[in-house]
């Protein structure tokens, strides 16, 4: 059996404190995670859940001065095992990365064919002319037309979504076998949002690539992933295949989510979640959804429940037997 691309478990971030004495702070408590080569895994949750922290974990760039308990291993080797030159490898040929806000992540002063190539030529990985080659031919398969006319281009002449297109050319250019795309449509308006999630599903697919897409978006995440697993507050909560999760959520944060959401066919009062998010630091001993879940016990404020199978679901609930025909009663 091959070994995921992924795997992630029981992982655990500190970061130092704030000032000279000052006490480490928790912003990841506990997350366990597996991508398989050709599956694409939604990571959700409310902003300061601890998505992008895990990111910047797989990819080997936590902050200065983090301490880390658990495993990230790729393809069954221990990241915390790389040397200097493994980590550059790594980076440059196995794993890429798109952003969430593209303009930030260029050069205005480098043409786009000289940014996409620049990567795979510092790697030798290929020519700088067998570079432009590939990358013409990833802009037609994104469909941007006149490839050669946008390669001499500057970011400023393009529009946001031909530039989240090129984003997703750059993370192609080297053949990674995992993307990590960190909430690649949320500075893109509803439409074009819509197109860039249609093609850069449509590219993992047809190059059978692992992917760790990160939204806050639930409905967007069901739409384009296999499976998801949903985070709060450095914890993941749940987790199952996005048909299942989106239609018989389990956790009372995952279905507080799915009934905050608008709907389409239906005008209707939202139903927000109440309360405010918590960060991971701020969370106590018990269940890091405790203050804000209408069902929460004592037992769920002072004992934190683990990741534990329940039908085809992992969730981290200690009422989820109980509540699972009142969770499935809630609008969605």
């Amino acid at each position: 059996m091959n070994s995921p691309l992924i795997d992630i478990q029981n992982l655990r971030i500190e970061l130092p404190g704030r000032g000279r004495g000052a006490a480490a702070r928790t912003v990841i408590h506990d997350v366990s995670l597996r991508i398989e080569p050709g599956v694409s895994v939604g990571l959700v949750g409310e902003s300061g859940s601890g998505k992008s922290m895990t990111t910047k974990a797989i990819m080997g760039l936590l902050p200065k001065g983090a301490r880390t308990v658990g495993e990230v291993r790729f393809r069954g080797q221990d990241l915390a095992t790389y040397d200097r030159k493994r980590w550059a490898a790594y980076r440059s040929r196995d794993v890429s990365m798109i952003h969430q806000d593209p303009r930030s992540h260029t050069n205005p002063l480098v043409r786009m064919g000289d940014f996409l190539v620049e990567g795979v030529v510092a790697s030798q990985q290929m020519t700088r002319d067998e570079g432009l080659d590939l990358a013409c031919s990833l802009l037609r398969d994104v469909g941007i037309p006149d490839a050669v006319r946008r390669l001499d281009q500057y970011p400023h002449e393009l529009s946001g979504g031909l530039l989240q297109r090129m984003m997703i050319v750059m993370a192609l250019m080297p053949s990674p076998a995992l993307v990590l795309a960190d909430e690649p449509t949320t500075a893109l308006d509803p439409t074009v949002q819509s197109e860039v999630v249609a093609i850069l599903s449509e590219q993992i697919r047809e190059r059978s690539l692992g992917m760790l897409f990160i939204t806050h978006d639930l409905d967007l995440a069901a739409a384009i992933n296999d499976s998801l697993a949903v985070m709060y507050a450095g914890v993941v909560v749940e987790t199952g295949t996005a048909t299942e999760i989106y239609s018989h959520a389990r956790h009372p944060y995952t279905v507080g989510l799915l009934r905050s959401r608008p709907g389409i066919d239906e005008v209707e009062e939202l139903k927000p979640i109440p309360g405010r998010p918590l960060s991971a630091f701020e969370a106590g001993t018990g269940c890091v959804f405790a203050s804000r879940c209408e069902f929460a016990t004592e037992h769920c404020r002072q004992e934190r429940p683990a990741l534990r199978t329940l039908g085809r679901h992992q969730v981290a609930c200690h009422r989820a037997e109980e509540l699972s025909d009142v969770l499935a009663k809630e609008p969605a």
